[in-house]
């Protein structure tokens, strides 16, 4: 509301100080966070986690062939190519179309039973496109996926980065909330994400800062940003003033002509102006403080494996024994689970491929009873992935507790034991 109420944009120090000098406070924190050194390292907010995406896309290109800036891909004479894992968000593929580079040269790399990106399946698919004739240039890791809340092992993708010359960003847009966490959540979940060469962060997601407030860092120097971006409109960016180099809008893919990016539609890419999004976060990090953060993010985690357990075991009275089952253990706070109603106890999706009676049974299972509990105002939880399992994620955590996370699951088999299957067809 305050932002919206003081109605400017964050390019320049003349046109909002405040706001400019809370930005750099910000990414001076989330540098620290990360583990970038601030001597080298900058970062800007940017307008969701899918254009972070595309920022460190963009800053990958522009490091390692800065002439296409102005003579664009023809400059390379190859075409280039990127990585990310088949778990990995969407944005990945929708940046390597807009930037020209085309989304089936941004690809999949299979995964484990973890859902993490497997680093021989990537280093084959390096070997391989070098081979063909093709120029790898970035590696896309995920720090939490979309489904699964996976984290990709960073440390063996940043010896196959060094080994082969390739950028590596990390999406942290769901999970960077974990180095917000202890020391053991972050051990655990982003180790090496120190030497990552970009990282982003949406604090919009478990943190609850309101939409949209998003974050990107680098660790390849300053005035990497502005290189890339940068058009140094002379009406806007001095060097001669003071406090010019406070000025973040020449960073940035806004408040420019996009045409070199061959952006027809700009409402597919973001709005033409900065918003303050700094001030969302920087107010509820004054207002709460660290340790605060601290336990949102921990007892996010502490919900997503008390709702494990009860999948798992039934419950401390077996109410929900035989009528559940987990998907994979949660890293983070995603619960990925089926449930199984007593018309179809027989079938076990977690131990093995099921025939195609039993997938045809149990995909009508999730759908049938989402529908039953949307209709009765209970709740919306979604569902994606084999045979249609629940997708359950905590990221609401101040207000939400471990009655709830029981009430929902009664929910659930309440509107769900009566359920008989179609027949296959």
């Amino acid at each position: 509301m305050l932002t919206s109420a003081c109605n400017t944009s964050a390019y320049t120090f003349e046109i909002a100080p405040v706001f400019v000098m809370v930005e750099s406070s910000v990414i001076e924190k989330t540098l620290h966070l990360v583990g970038f050194e601030s001597d080298n390292s900058e970062g800007l907010f940017v307008p969701g986690g899918s254009i972070a995406n595309l920022y460190g896309l963009q800053l990958a290109r522009f490091y390692r062939f800065p002439e296409t800036k102005h003579e664009g891909l023809y400059a390379i004479g190859k075409p280039l190519v990127g990585y990310c894992s088949a778990a990995a968000h969407y944005s990945y593929k929708k940046a390597a179309h807009l930037m020209g580079i085309g989304d089936k040269n941004m690809k999949e790399i299979p995964i484990d039973n973890r859902g993490r990106m497997i680093p021989s399946e990537l280093e084959k698919q390096i070997q391989s496109d070098l081979a063909n004739g093709m120029q790898p240039f970035f590696v896309g890791a995920t720090a939490g996926t979309t489904v699964w809340g996976s984290f990709d092992e960073l440390p063996p993708l940043r010896s196959l980065c060094d080994q082969y010359g390739l950028w590596l960003h990390v999406d942290g847009a769901w999970g960077g909330a974990a180095m917000l966490g202890s020391q053991a959540t972050r051990d655990r979940l982003l180790k090496g994400v120190e030497k990552a060469d970009s990282f982003c962060w949406n604090p919009h997601k478990m943190v609850g800062a309101p939409l949209q407030c998003s974050i990107i860092v680098h660790r390849k120097g300053k005035g990497l940003l502005q290189a890339c971006n940068g058009t140094q409109a002379p009406y806007l960016f001095q060097k001669e003033k003071l406090h010019g180099d406070m000025d973040r809008g020449d960073w940035t893919i806004q408040c420019i002509s996009l045409s070199y990016l061959g952006v027809i539609d700009l409402k597919l890419l973001s709005p033409g102006g900065r918003r303050p999004d700094a001030f969302k976060i920087w107010l509820a990090w004054k207002h709460i403080g660290d340790e605060a953060l601290r336990s949102r993010v921990e007892w996010s985690l502490d919900l997503s494996r008390y709702a494990a357990a009860l999948i798992s075991d039934g419950g401390s009275s077996g109410q929900f024994a035989g009528r559940f089952e987990l998907h994979h253990q949660p890293e983070y706070a995603n619960v990925c689970f089926w449930y199984i109603p007593p018309s179809l106890k027989d079938i076990k999706p977690s131990f093995g491929p099921l025939t195609d009676d039993q997938a045809f049974r149990l995909s009508q299972v999730i759908p049938y009873c989402k529908g039953k509990m949307q209709k009765l105002g209970l709740s919306m939880i979604t569902f994606t992935g084999e045979y249609n399992f629940f997708r359950w994620t905590f990221a609401n955590p101040h207000s939400v507790t471990r009655d709830d996370v029981v009430d929902v699951l009664k929910d659930i088999d309440a509107v769900g034991r009566d359920f008989v299957p179609l027949p296959i067809s």
